[in-house]
């Protein structure tokens, strides 16, 4: 459209979309003036053409639904995510379960460190004797704590671990440990001698 300065006539092309509906301030390059440019009124052609855009098919209604596929396709990705993370970090915990800890559902973590432990099978009494000591290394004084005796089998093949063939979980009702204090322990227990290579002592809490 075609503007004209109030003051010295100069005559500007000026796009309508920029007086918008309230019109806009307008200054003049020749003489500096300023002045508001009121918008023009449409005409009934262009009333026609901008009704038939606001309601063309497909323009706001396609818009929304494409952007509510989008969203639930997200959404369920997101979801499907978090499934498959829960499933692959609970068969990790599983798997450690299984192979990193395998006394986890029975043996708890206790205050109490091996620090020398040995035995020796006794002819006489079918029993064998094991010894050793047991630091404390928790604030309180413990007495009577349990600790966890594993019987080993070894195998044939070199290659293979030895196998856990027994456990048996032993109260030391003799014990008693100090605050960082080392005290000793000694017990025994019936002859496994036919079966067993070696046996290994785990501290645990009193049962």
């Amino acid at each position: 459209m075609i503007v004209q300065c109030k003051a010295c006539a100069t005559r500007y092309y000026l796009d309508e979309e920029i007086l918008g509906s309230k019109g806009c301030r307008v200054r003049c390059m020749s003489c500096k003036a300023i002045w508001v440019e009121p918008p023009r009124p449409l005409s009934k052609q262009a009333l026609v053409l901008r009704k038939e855009e606001s309601v063309k098919p497909g323009s706001f209604f396609l818009k929304a639904l494409h952007w509510n596929v989008y969203t639930k396709i997200f959404t369920g990705g997101l979801i499907l995510l978090g499934i498959v993370m829960v499933v692959h970090f609970a068969s990790l915990e599983h798997m450690a379960s299984i192979f990193v800890r395998p006394f986890q559902d029975s043996m708890v973590i206790s205050p109490l460190q091996l620090r020398s432990f040995s035995y020796q099978r006794n002819a006489e009494t079918q029993h064998i004797v094991m010894q050793g000591e047991l630091k404390n290394t928790s604030k309180n004084t413990i007495a009577s704590p349990s600790v966890w005796v594993l019987f080993f089998q070894q195998s044939h093949s070199k290659a293979s671990p030895a196998k856990i063939i027994k456990k048996i979980q032993y109260t030391l009702h003799d014990f008693i440990a100090h605050p960082d204090e080392n005290a000793p322990f000694s017990f025994s227990l019936p002859d496994e001698s036919q079966e067993v290579s070696f046996i290994s002592v785990i501290p645990n809490e009193r049962p």
